[in-house]
């Protein structure tokens, strides 16, 4: 039988992403990397998916530290071992960084436990992390601090909405995410939102017969959202995918963050497979961020009536 000694790293290790407040919490993986807790605006930790049951004192148990300097995110991630329980000194690690100007999309979404922040750059780079999602607020606490680095942009000009919850009640939770936003960002004001439909196929010809076979007891669902800005960025709160297959009832939530100074044009467009679907593409640089819409709707008049002409 092995035994091991007890270390502070094993002993803090759970499903939580915390924060890194000094040298001493830097997990020890990454503690060759230099970090200027002076100028950083936060760094977090996030552990490794496994249960605490499996992990022991000798392995590695952060897949990423986020460290929010004064002008990039860094992004350090874990190189799995060749043996799955290597002890510690075995794993390496990769950096990534991504300046805070070059930042075009933020999605950060949570289905349950499983949950995953995208950091999307102008040339079409993509930072991805995944982590629990019990552990949400530290990643919502990041968002908002790479958030408030950003410049003042193309300022969306409509009629807010009002603050009556405007959703039905399977949709009540994605105004309750918007007014947790709204109280941490005063400025973010409400713009337009849309309910949830049932979508159609397109009709015509083998390939229309054939999307419409395909749904016959897997309904396609377009999820409602809240769409919402400041002077910086356009904000849209929904779930995770914005169309989605099935009846299970959808618990997951989403949140998508374009930076408008960066944003090059907004293009819009049909579904190719659904009536009655706007795509939204925001442009910046090579990248391409997509939402989707219904067509007819307050959000796609707010959009169209702020970029179709530029």
């Amino acid at each position: 039988m092995t035994t091991f000694t007890s270390t502070r790293e094993y002993d803090l290790f759970g499903p939580w992403v915390d924060e890194v407040p000094g040298p001493s919490d830097i997990p020890r993986l990454y503690r060759d990397h230099a970090i200027d807790f002076a100028s950083a605006r936060l760094v977090l930790k996030v552990p490794r998916n496994i249960d605490r049951r499996d992990a022991t004192p000798d392995m590695d148990l952060y897949d990423h530290l986020l460290i929010a300097g004064p002008d990039a995110l860094q992004v350090l991630s874990r190189l799995t071992p060749t043996r799955k329980r290597g002890p510690a000194g075995s794993s390496t690690y990769t950096s990534r960084e991504v300046t805070y100007t070059d930042i075009v999309a933020i999605h950060d979404s949570v289905n349950l436990l499983d949950a995953t922040l995208t950091i999307t750059g102008r040339d079409a780079s993509v930072v991805s992390v995944q982590y629990n999602g019990s552990a949400a607020k530290p990643i919502t606490a990041l968002v908002d601090v790479v958030r408030s680095t950003f410049k003042a942009g193309h300022p969306l000009d409509a009629a807010p909405i009002s603050a009556r919850a405007p959703l039905g009640e399977r949709d009540a939770a994605l105004m309750v995410d918007f007014k947790n936003a709204a109280r941490r960002l005063p400025g973010l004001t409400p713009l337009a939102w849309h309910e949830r439909r049932t979508l159609r196929p397109l009709q015509g010809g083998l390939a229309g017969l054939a999307r419409r076979v395909a749904l016959v007891g897997s309904r396609a669902t377009l999820h409602g959202a809240i769409l919402g800005a400041d002077d910086v960025a356009i904000e849209a709160f929904g779930r995770r995918e914005w169309i989605v297959r099935g009846r299970a009832p959808e618990l997951s939530s989403g949140r998508l963050v374009v930076p408008t100074a960066t944003l090059d044009a907004v293009e819009f467009s049909a579904h190719p497979d659904y009536a009655g679907v706007a795509a939204v593409t925001f442009k910046s640089g090579a990248a391409r961020t997509t939402m989707h819409v219904p067509e007819h709707s307050d959000v796609l008049a707010v959009l169209t009536g702020a970029f179709s002409n530029g």
